[in-house]
């Protein structure tokens, strides 16, 4: 796809073998070792500055799949072509198939990211809500917990009302031995403030918000769905509803926060990129964002697997005007989004209320896919929406999607978005260079007269002399 993919080796501090494994945890040690110690003074822990934090649309309506139901939701389309992709390649392709791959690939992140420090979960469901008598829900937060189990992560779950007796939930995992345990936390409603409750369709879309021993703030959102905000509003009702509820929770607990510290995660549901580095996020008076300064304006195109967000370049419309506008072919499109079929006939229809297609076939692995509802058209190189974003206030290494070794490099078998991750810094000291895994940082030489520099050297000289002396006595 149009970023680039993000499954290289990541950035380790240069740090002793002792400081380093007092953060992470000997690799030999038990897995209550690191525990241990954050219980005896967490304060006092070396801190490794540098933390890879990343944010995943996991896809509810995947999680929820069932054999005897039709798909639902936006992600559909992407729920239907991914089973029959999956049963193509001779995979899993039960009904949530897809949310178990998900799955997998946040325990990848986990086991392969060493700087990992933080991930902001959305589109998740809470599974105590969704339990039955004698019928475990098999998903949820509870699986994602089972899934990262053994790591000694910590978690923070919450779920708000949503429409349509839905629970939306967000998980936030982070490393305790690095951020520390949850000393605070706050967890509310965007689509019920002020500025979005008069569309009814806003409801359940919350805001979570950690602050932790060590002081570290992980804000974790999925945003109204608004897109004349992002094309034309500069996402200005987010902005705003973001540091209306940051503020009720600091004021609550007499709270400064550190911005070296804020890490802010989530869907925003800025498909078009209002939010960036020239309009950081700017968290009561901190502005933090996404890409460095060399990388810019840079896009990451982490969304979406359906007809309105996935195209091949050209057959996108690019206008702000709010208008829909008509290709000559008699397809449409919204503001800066991808044409789409337009149709009374629900089986053609290619919005939202249409059904799921049968009048696209794709070829995977030389076998032919019948009968794909998207198609080769929901390829990742096609996606054209952003908004989900890692930001702080000292990116070292710039958004990108989490794509490694081992995962289908063409199109999603998991999620209708993409996972994303950046590499911030705390470090106070400036970071000179991130370059070949490791991080460079310039050393000031201290200066000596040259009066100083004839006496270090026969001190040297001395020292030197001495040291003849012992060993011709020995011999």
């Amino acid at each position: 796809m149009a970023s680039e993919n993000f499954g290289a080796p990541p950035l380790q501090r240069q740090m002793s073998k002792r400081k380093f494994e007092a953060v992470n945890g000997s690799p030999n040690a038990s897995p209550n070792a690191s525990q241990n110690a954050l219980q005896i003074a967490p304060e006092n822990l070396p801190q490794n500055p540098l933390h890879a934090v990343a944010s995943y649309n996991m896809s509810f309506a995947s999680d929820l799949a069932k054999e005897d139901e039709p798909p639902m939701g936006s992600e559909k389309h992407f729920i239907s072509d991914s089973r029959k992709r999956a049963h193509a390649l001779g995979l899993d392709h039960s009904p949530r198939s897809s949310w178990e791959r998900a799955a997998q690939l946040v325990r990848h992140f986990w086991d392969n990211v060493k700087n990992a420090s933080a991930m902001g979960l959305q589109e998740m469901n809470t599974s105590t809500k969704l339990d039955k008598p004698a019928e475990p829900f098999p998903g949820g937060d509870r699986r994602i917990q089972q899934v990262l189990g053994g790591l000694g992560l910590e978690f923070y779950v919450k779920e708000v009302p949503g429409r349509f007796n839905t629970f939306p939930t967000l998980v936030t995992v982070w490393k305790g031995t690095k951020l520390g345990p949850s000393l605070h936390t706050y967890t509310a409603d965007l689509g019920i403030h002020d500025l979005f409750k008069t569309n009814a369709a806003n409801q359940g879309r919350p805001i979570s918000i950690v602050y932790t021993t060590l002081g570290f703030m992980l804000i974790n959102l999925h945003g109204p769905n608004d897109s004349t905000q992002s094309h034309t509003g500069n996402m200005e009702k987010l902005r705003t509803a973001i540091n209306d509820h940051v503020k009720i929770f600091t004021d609550a607990h007499g709270i400064q926060i550190n911005p070296n510290k804020l890490f802010v995660m989530g869907d925003f549901n800025d498909p078009f990129n209002a939010i960036n580095r020239e309009r950081p996020l700017i968290v009561q008076g901190h502005p933090v964002h996404y890409n460095t300064e060399e990388d810019g304006l840079k896009p990451v195109k982490s969304c979406c697997y359906n007809f309105n967000s996935a195209c091949p370049d050209g057959d996108d419309h690019y206008n702000n005007t709010g208008q829909q506008q008509t290709h000559a072919n008699g397809m449409v499109a919204g503001p800066y989004e991808c044409y789409i079929r337009k149709s009374v006939d629900r089986s053609l229809n290619q919005d939202l209320s249409g059904t799921i297609k049968t009048n696209a076939s794709n070829t995977l692995n030389g076998q032919n896919i019948p009968e794909l509802s998207v198609g080769a058209r929901g390829h990742l190189v096609n996606y054209k929406f952003t908004g989900d974003y890692v930001m702080g206030a000292k990116v070292v290494r710039s958004l990108q999607t989490y794509r490694p070794a081992g995962f289908r490099t063409e199109v999603s078998l998991e999620s209708d978005h993409e996972m994303v991750m950046a590499i911030i810094s705390t470090d106070e000291l400036p970071v000179a260079l991130v370059e070949g895994g490791r991080v460079r940082r310039t050393r000031h030489k201290v200066r000596r007269t040259h009066k100083a520099k004839r006496a270090h050297h026969k001190q040297r000289r001395t020292r030197h002399k001495a040291l003849r002396n012992r060993r011709t006595r020995r011999n």
